[in-house]
């Protein structure tokens, strides 16, 4: 199992976290006596320095900042409307989640038809090297 460390300090969690099996793929800690001692330890592990650059969901960033615009019409039928709840009934749908911003704009039919007949690129992580690891879980400390 491969593991996000976060507020890693000097990687007291994380040596229990390798003896439980779970291997560290990168570290985000900001203060450098820890981070030299993370590099100790784990010399070929990336430690990451700011944790507000770590995102789940880009594709969200990018429709807030403005760099993406958020579609209400389904590409492949045209339709359009809200649930009753209030959401928009057309959803972005990620074929590769590997590329975060290359999305289909769907209504949930068209959605279900396409994962019928298709199936979506598995997810992995981009580590700061450019390298792809597959991150099964994230675990960490406490910020100060």
């Amino acid at each position: 199992m491969r593991g996000l460390s976060l507020f890693s300090g000097i990687g007291g969690l994380d040596l229990a976290a390798e003896w439980a099996g779970i291997e560290p793929v990168a570290f985000c800690e900001i203060e450098p006596y820890a981070v030299s001692i993370l590099k100790k330890r784990w010399p070929d592990v990336p430690v990451l320095d700011d944790v507000r650059k770590i995102t789940k969901n880009k594709l969200e960033k990018a429709i807030l900042y403005g760099k993406m615009e958020r579609k209400y019409v389904c590409e492949n039928c045209g339709a359009s409307g809200n649930f009753k709840d209030g959401r928009s009934m057309v959803q972005a749908h990620h074929p590769d989640y590997n590329k975060p911003l290359e999305v289909m704009w769907l209504c949930q039919k068209c959605h279900h038809e396409w994962h019928k007949n298709n199936m979506p690129e598995e997810r992995k992580e981009v580590m700061p090297d450019g390298s792809h690891e597959t991150i099964d879980i994230v675990y960490g400390g406490f910020p100060q």
